[in-house]
């Protein structure tokens, strides 16, 4: 033991608290649903500002002739960009879901007899061979049926628990790099027009000048365009693919139902035990 009272660097498992102990107070579980409640009050305030980023960019159109091809491209023109407050609530939601699955396996370990320690963490990895390597190295001390519900999930780039991997991987960008890179993405365009349209957007982010080629047509444009647009992970950053997209609710789902999994497979173990 140290100075205070806490197992020395190197210290046997056997060393830590006890799971009653190393609780603090909070009942099994309990420390997860905090972390999710959190992360859902992250997404109240992302729909708040995402309902006035709406309204105050993505009106302004720019057109201009290109010289090369002789076309009249028709541009998005966005204001700021995503403020970097908006970045930092997305960050925090993330990191508060990440943690609530760490925290979730955790309980579940000390419920069902394992032993407190570094070693507990929820896995998840790039592919199936990678997920069975982060099983032994972050639940060793897991019981076979939680390492079993946990492999189910297939928290993985191409498992059906995908967003459980990419929870993972926005979390862990926003605790080693920067806050996660946010940028508008335009979702549709309504072209009311006699003239013929060519649909480009052959950019997925705003370019230096934030703005967004949308399409291109042979005359000047001035009958009424519409877009619909939101906000998204820069992807130049992640490259989740669009058949891999989740929304915000999506995330938060996905999490609350793999915690709630691992607490009815710990709850299992615990009554085959008496």
């Amino acid at each position: 033991m140290n100075a205070k009272g806490k197992p020395g660097k190197g210290a046997a498992p056997d060393a830590w608290p006890s799971a009653v102990d190393h609780f603090d107070g909070l009942l099994p579980f309990v420390s997860a649903a905090i972390l999710i409640e959190s992360a859902k009050s992250d997404a109240d305030k992302l729909e708040t500002s995402l309902k006035w980023f709406r309204e105050r960019d993505g009106k302004h159109l720019i057109q201009r002739r290109d010289p090369e091809t002789g076309e009249n491209v028709v541009y998005v023109a966005y204001g700021d960009g995503v403020h970097a407050s908006i970045r930092k609530t997305a960050s925090s939601m993330v990191s508060d879901l990440r943690s609530a699955l760490d925290h979730a396996l955790y309980d579940a370990v000390m419920m069902t007899g394992g032993k407190a320690g570094s070693g507990i963490q929820f896995p998840t990895a790039k592919s199936r061979v990678g997920l069975d390597a982060e099983i032994k190295r972050k639940c060793r001390m897991a019981h076979p049926a939680l390492t079993d519900f946990c492999r189910s999930l297939e928290p993985y780039e191409d498992g059906r628990g995908y967003r459980l991997w990419a929870v993972s991987r926005l979390a862990a960008y926003a605790k080693h790099r920067r806050i996660l890179p946010l940028v508008p993405r335009i979702s549709k365009i309504v072209v009311r027009t006699d003239y013929e349209v060519r649909i480009t957007l052959p950019q997925q982010r705003p370019d230096e000048n934030n703005e967004v080629e949308i399409f291109r047509c042979k005359a000047y444009i001035d009958d009424k365009v519409g877009t619909a647009h939101g906000i998204s992970v820069d992807p130049s950053a992640f490259r989740f693919g669009d058949q891999r997209s989740a929304s915000v609710q999506d995330l938060i789902q996905e999490v609350e139902g793999a915690v709630a999994g691992i607490q009815t497979v710990a709850q299992g173990i615990s009554r085959l035990k008496k």
